[in-house]
């Protein structure tokens, strides 16, 4: 008889291998009737957990490996910077190596093969797009590292990602545009097709009236959309990325107009901006702390960093 692995015992349950991983790991979003039966379907399929993959932690020399893809933090070297100090710190809490590895993604072709060439073992990835092609070869069936994932989620048991949990980050923006500047919101975003995007994107339907523009993530590009649309008729406008919400800013100084301002990162520059601009605060330091900790611990899965408002005492 074949043994049987989490995807069986996934499709079994009716559940998503994420789910699954995180019943079995006893997680505290998990409600307590799936835990029961993911417990029960795996007495009756005779499921086994791998002991070997999840033992990596007790291995005499571990060491922690960055690998960043590409030049990510052209227009926000805070938010990297916070994620690999709250890798540093917690590394050496644990007396542990972090290695950083640049990757240029034109002179890899497959990341299972670069792992095993510099023996790297659960690495955390920073800066992936979904149309790279070392994306789209983590996500074949046949790719089966342990892989922590930054700002991504991809469903398979050897994939953990870690994520701020934008879709909150949405809504904590929305309740504050509710109760101060209750009307129609200019929201401009980026492409939704990517997984922050497509979060912070999530809840703007049931909650608010509003139009959508594509800004890039660009601050010029935010400046001339505002140039062009008669904002009058909006009595707030938020930014999926801060970058926009500062072109936004120069774009109604153009106009000698005076909007709210709702951003999203929480970059400290905000602080010293007129007229201000209120943020969704990533906890990019946690971030980083709980992608040292999944080394350590692996559990497959989205884990999910609640942001908070930013900058309300300036506005």
């Amino acid at each position: 008889m074949a043994k049987v692995n989490i995807k069986d015992l996934a499709k079994a349950c009716g559940k998503s291998v994420t789910q699954v991983s995180r019943a079995l790991n006893d997680h505290d979003d998990v409600s307590e009737a799936t835990k029961v039966l993911v417990r029960e379907k795996s007495k009756e399929l005779g499921y086994v957990p791998n002991k070997n993959a999840r033992s990596l932690a007790l291995k005499s020399k571990l060491e922690i490996y960055v690998l960043i893809f590409g030049f990510i933090f052209e227009n926000t070297p805070e938010l990297f910077v916070k994620k690999l100090e709250g890798m540093y710190r917690k590394s050496e809490e644990l007396s542990i190596p972090l290695n950083i590895h640049y990757v240029n993604k034109k002179d890899i072709s497959s990341l299972s093969q670069y792992m095993e060439n510099n023996d790297i073992k659960r690495p955390i990835l920073i800066g992936m797009d979904a149309n790279d092609s070392i994306y789209k070869e983590i996500c074949l069936d046949k790719f089966n590292k342990e892989i922590i994932i930054l700002d991504e989620f991809i469903d398979k048991e050897n994939i953990s990602s870690i994520s701020n949990d934008d879709a909150f980050g949405t809504r904590l923006v929305l309740k504050h545009i509710n109760a101060n500047y209750p009307g129609r919101v200019l929201v401009i975003g980026g492409d939704t097709s990517f997984f922050t995007a497509k979060y912070r994107f999530k809840d703007l339907k049931e909650n608010v009236e509003f139009d959508f523009y594509d800004g890039l993530f660009r601050q010029d590009v935010a400046c001339e959309i505002v140039g062009k649309l008669n904002t009058s008729i909006y009595n707030s406008i938020y930014c999926f990325s801060d970058i926009m919400a500062l072109g936004v800013r120069d774009g109604l100084l153009a106009k000698n107009e005076e909007i709210p301002i709702y951003g999203y990162d929480g970059l400290e520059l905000l602080k010293y901006v007129k007229p201000s601009i209120i943020s969704v605060k990533q906890n990019e330091y946690k971030k980083g702390q709980k992608a040292v900790e999944q080394v350590i611990n692996f559990t497959s899965g989205l884990t999910l960093i609640e942001p908070e408002l930013f900058n309300e005492k300036h506005h």
